[in-house]
């Protein structure tokens, strides 16, 4: 059955108020390994509006490491990786071979395993170094990393 539920807040956009609701409804999937389910969010990037684009990319990290989220765009898919060892897990027939990592609001010490141009306790630091224009080599990558970061990679 569906439900209209008001929230009148203007300190939150229309998108956080619905992975607030997400995330009351207990659709939290973390921890279950290869059972995750992740949260799909197409049309939050990518249009006219740059400041919604930035305030989907601050959705993003504010639920990192509580919902497991993915922004899609049509050429591209954005996930947050939170602090510690991450195994991140790809599908061959939905993901190309160029990505990045960026930092948002605090540098990050890095350490990954599955890219072309490694990141070996590397500081990346948004304004200084980031790596972009890199390319996934495995489809078990891991990141570790001291404070959250931005993933973007390429969708075929």
């Amino acid at each position: 059955k569906e439900r209209i539920v008001r929230d009148a807040s203007q300190d939150t956009s229309d998108f956080e108020k619905c992975v607030e609701l997400y995330e009351r409804a207990g659709k939290r999937h973390l921890g279950h390994g290869d059972e995750a389910t992740w949260l799909v969010v197409v049309g939050a990037l990518g249009g006219r509006r740059v400041d919604h684009s930035l305030a989907a990319y601050s959705v993003l990290l504010r639920y990192c490491g509580r919902i497991l989220m993915k922004l899609a765009h049509f050429q591209s898919i954005v996930i947050a990786v939170p602090v510690g060892d991450n195994l991140v897990r790809f599908e061959p027939e939905f993901v190309g071979a160029c990505c990045g990592l960026f930092p948002v609001g605090h540098p990050a010490q890095v350490t990954t395993d599955g890219l072309k141009w490694e990141i070996r306790g590397k500081q990346l630091q948004f304004g200084q170094l980031v790596s972009e224009s890199n390319v996934l080599l495995k489809l078990d990558l891991l990141i570790s990393t001291d404070h959250p970061l931005v993933f973007c990679i390429e969708m075929r």
